[in-house]
């Protein structure tokens, strides 16, 4: 009797949200996650079908030549083989399948196969998926045993065949070996496909949630500069130099000195302390300042 129990998952309904509850964008990421479920559904049940049959067979040979060849060497592969594929029949990967593609539908009756077929309606989170992933990652180095210990019984009964005793009983065991080796690879493939498809849902979650996350806690900017033209400016006459204050009034008003230089053709612009801004009413006197400042605007405006 194996000690192996099924694997325990579960999807309690605190663990499951609605879909009206969750961002349109990662639908397309559920869709695609459901599709290949569906598709490992398929695949595993046909192939534990086989592999259950060729374990009773395997039980029937064992029950009818145990009293006879117990203290053979090559029959304690047989145990052995007999024990492990009992106890990958009680592990039942299928259930496991079933529970998590009917979590998405926030049902328990596990035998109605045609809710499958409608939309789904509600999201595991992300903690239960990857419960489920360590849940089924011990799986695996139950199946690497099969297939070593499988390979291991073949050569056994290749040596006992060289004997030519027992011939027929040994070349039926060679043969349900072979056939076990063949499903327990089959089975390691899907296996480790329906481990991606649920961390390749979890990760994809993970990650949009933690954009949305970081895309909430971003300052906030305004969408508009105030153009330059609407800018308030004020000149003032000091000496040699012309003084420009202007301020901007986007959020906190600013003001800044802008000194331009007559003696420069090319008119630099340097950025001095804040100085208080003089009467903007005030229109130029010659001919020269409107020159200046014109030079002064057009450097605002490009």
């Amino acid at each position: 009797m194996s000690r192996r129990r099924p694997l325990a998952i579960s999807f309690p309904p605190s663990s499951l949200t609605s879909k009206i509850d969750i961002d349109p964008s990662t639908h397309v990421y559920v869709d695609l996650a459901l599709k290949r479920l569906k598709a490992v559904s398929r695949r595993l049940s046909a192939t534990l079908t086989s592999f259950q049959d060729e374990s009773r067979l395997l039980e029937r040979l064992f029950y009818k030549g145990k009293n006879q060849h117990k203290v053979s060497l090559f029959w304690r592969h047989i145990e052995e083989i007999r024990r492990l594929c009992s106890c990958l029949v009680v592990v039942d990967l299928m259930t496991v399948v079933i529970r998590v593609r009917h979590a998405f539908y926030n049902s328990t009756n596990y035998e109605n196969a045609n809710l499958l077929k409608s939309s789904w309606t509600h999201l595991p989170n992300v903690f239960t998926l990857r419960s489920t992933m360590d849940a089924l990652s011990r799986v695996h180095p139950l199946l690497m045993k099969i297939l070593d210990r499988l390979l291991g019984a073949y050569c056994s009964f290749k040596r006992a065949m060289q004997t030519g005793a027992f011939l027929q009983l040994v070349l039926s065991l060679s043969a349900l070996t072979c056939r076990l080796r063949a499903l327990s690879e089959i089975l390691l493939e899907i296996h480790e496909e329906l481990v991606g498809t649920l961390r390749d849902l979890s990760s994809s979650l993970d990650a949009f949630h933690k954009l949305n996350h970081e895309s909430k806690n971003m300052p906030s900017y305004p969408d508009t500069v105030p153009a330059m033209s609407s800018v308030p400016i004020t000149v003032s006459d000091t000496g040699g130099y012309q003084s420009v204050t202007f301020t901007a009034k986007s959020g906190n008003s600013e003001q800044r000195s802008v000194e331009v230089s007559e003696s420069s053709q090319s008119s630099k612009v340097k950025t001095l302390e804040p100085k208080k801004a003089m009467d903007a009413s005030a229109k130029p006197k010659s001919e020269r300042r409107k020159r200046r400042l014109d030079e002064i605007d057009a450097i605002f405006h490009s």
